[in-house]
């Protein structure tokens, strides 16, 4: 029973991911702690947020519309990951000529127990 489904800009579901991203992707990263303090993880998960409303949000411009937060969850409705897909402008690999469009991958994270699953694949 795994699902994934776009959060079309849903404000509590980019809170919940928000949340949730600030637990799998930042803790562990704070200067090799495993747990962030209630100082970190405040602060980090408003900021993760507030981000998340910018980038994947409703009021998003028409430029900025070309991006989506994909949320998977498992039978039980937890959050097991997310990834942000955006469409931007890539400049070539020779650098010369015209940028492309092309997908982009953005904030992948995995919660602790579903990692090694292949679930990010």
């Amino acid at each position: 029973g795994m699902k994934v489904f776009p959060s079309k800009g849903d404000d509590s579901q980019l809170t919940e991911a928000g949340q949730f991203f600030t637990e799998a992707f930042w803790a562990s990263k704070s200067g090799g702690a495993a747990e962030l303090s209630k100082f970190q993880a405040v602060s980090l998960e408003r900021q993760q947020v507030n981000e998340f409303r910018r980038r994947y949000g409703k009021f998003m411009g028409p430029r900025d519309r070309r991006a989506e937060l994909v949320i998977c969850q498992n039978g039980a409705g937890e959050l097991m990951g997310c990834a942000g897909i955006e469409v931007d402008n890539v400049q070539k690999s020779d650098g010369r000529g015209q940028s492309v469009s092309a997908p982009l991958m953005s904030n992948l994270a995995v919660g602790r127990k579903f990692r090694r699953k292949g679930l990010a694949e």
